[in-house]
């Protein structure tokens, strides 16, 4: 079971290495300029290039796949920038979120398919005799 879960987890590495340079190369064949999105209509060129340097813009395209994939291999996920938090702390509070909604959701079913089980009728033909 473990060594299964160890070849998926595997798995999605390559899977992830592909959507990162496929969002790094999107970034780069659309038109615009994301540090000026980033910095709204009234910015100066100044502003503009601040955020350019801040976010790594100036790199050529290799530059900024290795810094990526290097801070990644570090655990540095980044900066949100609509929220300024590191994305570690944001991705932590949506788990946190998730983990509580779905144990309370989850135990009720898996108590009824236990008791379903048990008794051996199917789940469909259990009825109201094994809902909780």
């Amino acid at each position: 079971m473990i060594g299964q879960i160890g070849r998926r987890l595997m798995a999605t590495i390559p899977v992830m290495g592909v959507v990162a340079i496929a969002v790094f190369a999107l970034l780069h064949i659309t038109p615009g300029d994301p540090a000026v999105i980033i910095a709204g209509d009234y910015a100066t060129s100044d502003d503009i290039a601040r955020i350019r340097a801040k976010l790594g813009l100036n790199e050529p395209f290799v530059t900024q796949v290795g810094i990526w994939l290097g801070r990644i291999v570090r655990g540095d996920l980044g900066t949100s920038i609509f929220s300024g938090l590191p994305v570690s702390t944001l991705i932590r509070q949506r788990t946190e979120a998730g983990s509580a909604s779905c144990s309370s959701t989850s135990s009720p079913s898996r108590c009824t398919g236990s008791r379903c089980k048990a008794t051996g009728r199917s789940p469909t033909a259990c009825g109201p005799s094994c809902a909780i």
